[in-house]
């Protein structure tokens, strides 16, 4: 009698069943053999074992408020980031502020961005005459190009005193930004430090600055561009605003351009980077990065390509005659 009172008492419900519900109200449940359905009120008894308030929907409205909240708040934040960007370009472009207190912003920004040489803005284009103002309508320029030792400078500095036009170096104006110190000196010399190219937007701006601050409309850019980011950054800056006429292409053997270069070291250049071992470097560089440009210009037919390998005379003779022998106006260069 004992046992079978005992197989008769109601079982104690495990951990595992209240946690798949039962005993709670959640589906059936076996009670005295039989299984019967979900008692009525289910919910609520759910809820109150649980000791929570029934769960009900989240209304329409208020999830559409939520909703267009969000958006607002998303739009909100573009719109201003867009504006703030916007007053920031025209800071940099010397026009007026929306507000006095960007000027401490831009400060800021650019102390967290790349310094860069003082931009300059874009002349204004003048409607009646169609030439720009500014002191740049009318300005030309040649790039020059060639290996190390190809003999650019040499033939620059003939072709400004024959036909007037300024020499500008690139090499020459990083080396002397970096001699003057300051942020973007100190930016230069880390990165010729750390053995990486200097940005290209910095020599931009440097041979820009260097090209108006000569008053000058005739330039000969010599080692410019080196390479496609070099030229995306020239026709960022300056495309429609400088007319490059050609460019001039001095093509020189290899071991030729090693010779001169390591001469040149010998007679004291001054240049850490005229010996052998530099100018290998130098001259795989060349063949990589500057030789695609050279290229590019060819199929525009816009390259003048002269055998560098001949006395300086004969070279400066197959260039003089594709020159215009006028010179500035009041440049006082002298002529040959």
């Amino acid at each position: 009698r004992r046992r079978r009172r005992h197989r008769r008492r109601r079982r104690r419900p495990s951990s595992s069943h209240c946690r798949r519900g039962h005993f709670l109200g959640l589906g059936e449940r076996r009670v005295g053999g039989a299984r019967r359905a979900r008692p009525p009120g289910g919910e609520t008894n759910i809820a109150a074992a649980r000791g929570s308030q029934p769960n009900t929907p989240t209304p329409f409205r208020t999830v559409m408020m939520r909703t267009i909240a969000a958006v607002g708040a998303c739009l909100g934040a573009n719109l201003g980031f867009l504006s703030f960007t916007l007053m920031l370009n025209q800071a940099e472009r010397g026009e007026a502020f929306a507000f006095a207190g960007i000027e401490p912003m831009r400060r800021t920004m650019n102390s967290w961005a790349t310094p860069r040489v003082a931009c300059m803005a874009t002349p204004a284009v003048d409607a009646s005459s169609g030439t720009a103002r500014g002191g740049e309508s009318g300005i030309e320029c040649i790039f020059v190009l060639g290996g190390p030792g190809s003999g650019k400078g040499t033939q620059c500095a003939l072709l400004q005193e024959r036909f007037g036009y300024v020499h500008i170096s690139a090499g020459d104006l990083l080396r002397a930004e970096r001699r003057k110190g300051g942020p973007v000196g100190t930016l230069i010399e880390d990165y010729i430090k750390e053995g990486k190219i200097v940005p290209s937007s910095i020599t931009v701006q440097l041979l820009r600055n260097a090209m108006v601050s000569s008053g000058k409309q005739r330039f000969l850019i010599d080692g410019f561009p080196r390479s496609e980011e070099n030229l995306h950054a020239w026709q960022e800056e300056l495309d429609g605003v400088i007319d490059v006429k050609y460019l001039l292409f001095l093509d020189c053997p290899e071991e030729t351009m090693v010779e001169r270069v390591l001469s040149r070291g010998a007679q004291g250049s001054g240049r850490s980077d005229d010996n052998e071992v530099a100018v290998r470097k130098r001259l795989q560089t060349y063949a990589d990065s500057t030789m695609p440009i050279i290229n590019y210009f060819s199929k525009q037919g816009k390259t003048l390509k002269v055998n560098g390998n001949q006395p300086v005379e004969e070279v400066f003779s197959k260039i003089s005659p594709h020159l215009d022998p006028k010179a500035d106006e009041g440049d006082g260069s002298q002529k040959a």
